[in-house]
Formats: C-alpha cells, sequence, structure tokens
C-alpha cells in the first residue's frame, strides 16, 4: 500500500519572483507544486523495484517502523 503527499505554496499576496534570469507574477492565492512524496509499505517497495531491473536485499527500519532504507542490487 502506498500514500501521496503532496506540498504546495500558497501566495498570500500578488507578487513578481525574479529566479535565475527569468521574471514570474504571481496572483495571491496561486498555488506552487514543491514536492510530491510516495509512501509505500516494504512490501509494495520490494515489488516495484524487481521488476525494475533490481534485486531486493536487506532492510533497515526505524524503531517505530516508520521509515526504511532498501539495499538493491544490480540484476546486471
Amino acid at each position: 500500500m502506498h500514500a501521496a503527499h503532496k506540498m504546495h505554496l500558497v501566495a498570500r499576496r500578488a507578487q513578481a519572483v525574479h529566479l535565475a534570469g527569468q521574471h514570474f507574477d504571481c496572483a495571491a492565492g496561486d498555488r506552487l507544486h514543491t514536492a510530491s512524496s510516495y509512501k509505500y509499505s516494504v512490501e509494495g517497495f520490494r515489488a516495484l523495484a524487481a521488476p525494475s531491473g533490481f534485486v531486493p536485499e536487506a532492510v533497515w527500519r526505524d524503531p517505530q517502523r516508520l521509515c526504511s532504507a532498501h539495499w538493491l542490487k544490480s540484476k546486471a
């Protein structure tokens, strides 16, 4: 099972932003998508890794079992 978490910044007022030589205008209430994070169970992540060319190996989890780190080996 997985869940998606998406983050946005919302402009509180109209503003102009200059970034990397570019100009952006935002109206009050405009939303800027800043991140997407997808959460999977260990089994769900392993199921995604296998057909992608990886062999799931060890898994490390935090004490509350909220996060995990996975060691994947390439089939090649």
